[in-house]
């Protein structure tokens, strides 16, 4: 008994304003979506000043923007995190790896190397601490027992399995501890100074193939300590790096200076998909809106 009513149901019209409700509903949406981004710059409409929502809240949207990037995106922690990860340090590794092996097989002297990252003013500055270097290593040696040591070592070894030398072992060792300590007081910081720069220099013009050949453990120590270096700096120092890059700052200026045609594009390339998406709901929505209304007015007209 439902199937006859339905049968003389006026189903042009029913399809007539379907297809109109639908089409209400995706043009009711696009121009919505549409005056989101549009006017990009404000226009005087009927005496009102009319502007897009999102070029109208431009600097609010930059603010929202960087406080999420420096919050939850790029803060402190995830950085460390990101740094610190298990990929990160294999790179790191990696790239040690291939570095030392390059050097391994280059004939460029160690000092020329060097200046590819200190720079030869600062290894001129290294090596004018030397004198400084050799005033310590002479005040550490007369402040030390080393005298002593080598008086004892000395003895030693003169009065083994020497039973007439060992009567006088007491006094040998006296007589050597103090024959070394004057000699060590005698000694001046120039010559150890000139000693410890020439044999610098020397190791400095050595070609790096020369330093690691047969050296596969020395490599791999380089390696290990590369890695752990770069590890601690990481955990230890790299926050204070961090506290001086302003984020927030960067960001909220770097979208600050985007004109109003760079903020429409990059907004929809980020949510365009779910932009059309609506569009074509407010479409769907109309139909079965359409639709409904239609069957409700064309049941509902024979009661009136």
């Amino acid at each position: 008994m439902y199937i006859i009513p339905l049968i003389k149901m006026d189903w042009t019209h029913i399809i007539f304003s379907t297809f109109l409700c639908g089409i209400v509903g995706w043009l009711t949406n696009k121009i919505a979506i549409h005056w989101l981004f549009h006017p990009l710059y404000p226009k005087h409409i009927l005496g009102l000043k009319v502007q897009g929502v999102i070029p109208k809240n431009k600097e609010k949207l930059a603010e929202a923007i960087a406080n999420t990037v420096s919050r939850n995106l790029l803060n402190q922690d995830v950085l460390k995190k990101e740094l610190l990860s298990v990929e990160m340090t294999e790179k790191v590794s990696l790239f040690a790896c291939r570095f030392l092996e390059k050097q391994r097989s280059s004939n460029l002297p160690l000092g020329k190397a060097l200046e590819n990252v200190l720079h030869k003013d600062n290894i001129e500055i290294l090596m004018s601490q030397i004198p400084a270097l050799s005033e310590n290593i002479l005040k550490s040696i007369r402040d030390s027992d080393i005298a002593i040591m080598i008086a004892d070592k000395a003895t030693d070894h003169l009065t083994r399995n020497k039973w007439l030398l060992s009567i006088f072992k007491k006094p040998l060792r006296d007589y050597l501890t103090k024959t070394v300590t004057d000699l060590i007081k005698d000694l001046e910081a120039a010559p150890i100074s000139a000693f410890i720069r020439k044999e610098a220099e020397n190791f400095l013009k050595t070609p790096l193939c020369s330093i690691f050949q047969d050296k596969e453990n020395f490599l791999r120590s380089l390696q290990k300590i590369a890695v752990n270096a770069y590890a601690n700096f990481i955990e230890n120092r790299a926050h204070e790096i961090l506290n001086t890059i302003d984020i927030h700052g960067i960001v909220k200026e770097r979208v600050d200076e985007m004109d109003l045609e760079e903020v429409e594009k990059m907004t929809k390339s980020v949510i365009n998909q779910q932009l059309q998406w609506l569009i074509w709901a407010g479409f769907f929505l109309g139909l079965v809106t359409g639709f409904m209304l239609s069957l409700m007015e064309q049941l509902l007209l024979p009661l009136a």
